[in-house]
């Protein structure tokens, strides 16, 4: 755990609620079998409407349950994540973030400047020569060059990514058994994944403050002690969202970009499983840029299945949704029509494994801040309206036709967790509380 409050809690808390509370539950055939990447009959279902069920009756989880959902979980609103809200902070250009660094630290790092699309070819041939200044220790040169290349360029439309030669160790800190993954504070967004293959586990946490940056960090025995192994910084941008899921031999990272307007590109990089360094032959992809700004987005693998699909999608300023898939080499990206034009947050797309049809599905809340899923077939997606009491951050999850979906939301005076869970793929829907932030209320798991 990382002992920091805010958006990188709830996303965590909500990540072990709905593995804990599922894991205790017990178009054309071509298409189908294109994006899910395994062999499938075809599939024609009907979207259909929500048939609400009782609330569920569960046990109270018990004492330890309790304390941990109200100690670790901030109630709140959803974090602004609109670029403009945070564009009158006061922010430090490239070169400046990089002449901060030690001695020991510059030695350390391989860099890479990462330039707009719309830059021009000279520009982007100077950042080469930039990086490989730096990256053979002529720190001095590399800044007044990157200086320069700032003015002539604009410094806000530069970036940088930071390869560490030797991964840097993070913070040792533990509370009880739990160990604290770095000690940096301001964190607005993490993920955690696991790759089968090696038993390692991916910490991507995105900051917030004087820049905006992301780390990838890697354990190797089983989350006790974490390593960075590479941090991606801007100048003047703003990152509004990242992701990160393992499949096929890498840790994919999609995150926000300047594009053809602020953040409206779609980016993605890779690092190895086994290591957790960067693929510098990969480097960045640009998924789409539709001249939209990306309020979140939202990346999910079939790895617990086949473990060849990549997934892409977004919620942009203009409330639709592009989804795009490609497979285990990301490079050739194929787009998908969600028909979604209301929803203003709460992005999460989730792999139904062993599913009946839908192997994908994607919550989202709409602009009059109801919930709604969306089940995905290959050919067709069925939107379904689940609930109109959420007021901040929500999760889904499926597994074997499962699907479990938690969220913020009001009950009278009150903050609550809130659940909807599917049985049969989502025709059918249970509801109930997950915690409450009453003393005295309970506070449930699934049995």
């Amino acid at each position: 755990m990382m002992g920091t409050a805010g958006k990188n809690q709830r996303a965590f808390v909500f990540f072990f609620i709905l593995v804990l509370l599922l894991t205790s539950l017990g178009g054309s055939a071509l298409a189908q079998k294109s994006m899910s990447g395994k062999e499938g009959a075809p599939v024609a279902v009907e979207p259909v409407p929500r048939n609400p069920g009782p609330q569920e009756p569960l046990p109270d989880c018990g004492q330890v349950g309790r304390a941990l959902l109200g100690q670790s979980f901030g109630f709140g609103s959803d974090l602004d994540r609109s670029s403009v809200s945070r564009h009158s902070e006061t922010k430090r250009p490239v070169s400046e973030m990089l002449a901060g660094l030690t001695e020991a630290e510059k030695r350390n790092a391989l860099i890479e400047l990462e330039l707009a699309p719309s830059s021009a070819p000279a520009s982007r041939s100077e950042a080469v020569r930039i990086a490989a200044l730096w990256n053979g220790g002529d720190f001095d040169q590399a800044l007044a060059r990157l200086r320069q290349l700032e003015t002539t360029e604009g410094a806000a439309r530069l970036a940088v990514g930071i390869a560490w030669r030797t991964p840097r160790p993070t913070s040792t800190a533990r509370w009880g058994t739990d160990a604290q993954i770095g000690s940096a504070q301001n964190i607005r967004d993490s993920h955690l994944d696991y790759d089968a293959g090696t038993g390692n586990l991916f910490a991507l946490l995105l900051f917030t403050g004087v820049n905006d940056y992301w780390t990838v960090n890697l354990s190797t025995d089983g989350g006790q002690t974490w390593f960075e192994t590479f941090t991606w910084a801007t100048g003047y941008q703003v990152v509004n969202d990242v992701c990160g899921r393992v499949v096929a031999d890498y840790f994919w990272v999609g995150y926000t970009g300047i594009g053809a307007t602020v953040n409206s590109e779609a980016r993605l990089r890779r690092f190895a499983v086994a290591d957790g360094l960067v693929d510098g032959t990969y480097d960045v992809q640009v998924v789409f840029d539709n001249d939209q700004e990306l309020l979140e987005i939202s990346v999910e693998t079939n790895a617990d299945s086949s473990d060849n699909r990549v997934y892409y999608c977004a919620v942009q300023v203009d409330e639709t949704v592009p989804f795009f898939w490609a497979n285990e080499e990301g490079l050739t990206w194929n787009s998908f029509t969600t028909g979604i034009t209301d929803a203003v947050g709460g992005l999460d797309l989730h792999w139904n494994y062993d599913a009946a049809a839908y192997f994908l599905v994607l919550c989202y809340r709409n602009n009059l801040d109801q919930l709604h899923v969306v089940r995905i077939d290959g050919a067709t997606a069925g939107n379904i309206y689940v609930d109109d009491d959420v007021t901040g951050d929500m999760a889904i999850a499926a597994y074997d036709d499962r699907i479990m979906t938690v969220f913020e939301a009001e009950d009278g005076s009150d903050h609550v967790i809130k659940y909807w869970i599917s049985y049969d793929g989502g025709d059918n829907w249970y509801w109930g509380y997950v915690a409450s932030s009453e003393p005295e209320a309970n506070y449930f798991s699934a049995s």
